[in-house]
């Protein structure tokens, strides 16, 4: 059996957490003997874990203070695989390498665009010199998606046979138990339009785009809530009042569980600056709910089947979106063609199965 190390910084709520506590609790026990490892053991992904997960809390959030803690660690256990996500434990992880055993093989999964995310570094040249230097020396590098793929190897030059794509899983059986378990009675208005968006409050998720094109709709009896907690909370919900949209804009906040939401509502809208490869598009598909997105750098190009299961606006275009929002909210789309986009693509057991394979795959190279 086959020691691997899952490294994340948190189980905080995010789409690299949920991915990670997913394959932990689904890659099989008979091949894999696997360890969770925490900088810091928090967050709501942490409930969902089985039972029979070690994990093991360094109580250090901060990459810069866990990096020498992982180091002995994984030189006193001797993984033969260490799996990690996210660009800052990749990266000091990777530079690392050396002082760690020869025999352990390295995997990163790439959470987002590099091209992009490394601008809002400090000092983006830096960030972008050590991915080009050291993402290289990973045994294999897991993209999200094919944009994420060619961004990797157009801006920092990584040989294409270093990397593999594989998708985010859709647990369509812990949706539908979540299904099951909600409120009889309704969540949304059941005598509106409701239009739903989930995600962090944050500049990246473009909210401030989607509450101006909605001020555009002209429709009274079209409804917006968004699912989500996040810094920008109090400049969206003052904005909101500032704006006398109270009665038709809601700030929702984090939901524990969103699904019934997704369910009810008429359409999700999608309106990031980017997304390496959008967990809550997938879900409210797999809920039936279609989606009307940015075409935004990342992997939505890849999801949305145009007229099946969605349809794209042209990237940070508020009008276009204003009108996309009302014309679509009329164009109903069958429910389980796009449950069925989704699962033939995304479903659990068919990306674990590719997690499964590449690992031994990378492990096999050295035996």
């Amino acid at each position: 059996m086959k020691k691997i190390f899952l490294i994340i910084p948190s189980l905080h709520r995010g789409g690299a957490e949920r991915v990670v506590s997913i394959l932990a609790n689904h890659l099989s026990r008979d091949i894999f003997d696997v360890t969770l490892i925490l900088l810091e053991k928090r967050g709501s992904y942490l409930k969902d874990l089985h039972d029979d997960i070690n994990i093991i809390d360094l109580k250090q959030l901060k990459v810069s203070k866990a990096i020498l803690p992982l180091i002995r660690l994984i030189k006193k256990e001797k993984p033969d695989l260490v799996f990690s996500t996210l660009g800052h434990l990749n990266l000091a992880l990777i530079i690392s390498r050396d002082f760690m055993p020869k025999n352990t093989k390295f995997i990163a999964r790439e959470a987002s665009i590099p091209s992009i995310l490394n601008q809002s570094e400090k000092y983006p040249s830096l960030f972008n010199f050590l991915y080009k230097r050291f993402y290289p020396k990973f045994d294999k590098i897991i993209c999200q998606s094919e944009y994420m793929l060619n961004d990797l190897k157009e801006y920092f030059g990584i040989e294409e046979n270093k990397m593999v794509v594989i998708n985010n899983p859709v647990d369509f059986d812990k949706i539908e138990k979540r299904l099951k378990d909600t409120n009889s009675s309704s969540l949304l208005s059941t005598d509106k339009k409701n239009i739903i968006a989930v995600g962090s409050l944050e500049s990246v998720k473009g909210y401030d785009l989607l509450i101006k094109a909605f001020m555009k709709v002209k429709r009274d009896n079209i409804c917006l809530s968004i699912i989500g907690e996040g810094s920008l909370k109090n400049e969206f919900q003052s904005f909101i009042f500032e704006q006398k949209l109270e009665d038709r804009i809601t700030l929702l906040g984090f939901q524990e569980n969103p699904y019934q939401y997704m369910a009810e509502a008429d359409l999700t809208v999608l309106t990031s600056k980017l997304e390496g490869f959008p967990n809550t598009v997938l879900e409210s598909m797999a809920c039936g709910t279609p989606v009307v997105a940015f075409k935004c750098p990342g992997g939505i190009e890849e999801i949305i089947i145009e007229g099946q299961n969605g349809w794209f606006v042209e990237h940070n275009n508020v009008e276009a979106l204003a009108i996309a929002l009302e014309d679509h909210l009329d164009n109903k789309l069958d429910s389980l063609v796009i449950k069925q986009s989704v699962y033939d693509r995304y479903n659990l057991n068919y990306i674990i199965e590719k997690y499964e394979t590449l690992f031994q795959g990378v492990l096999n190279e050295s035996a």
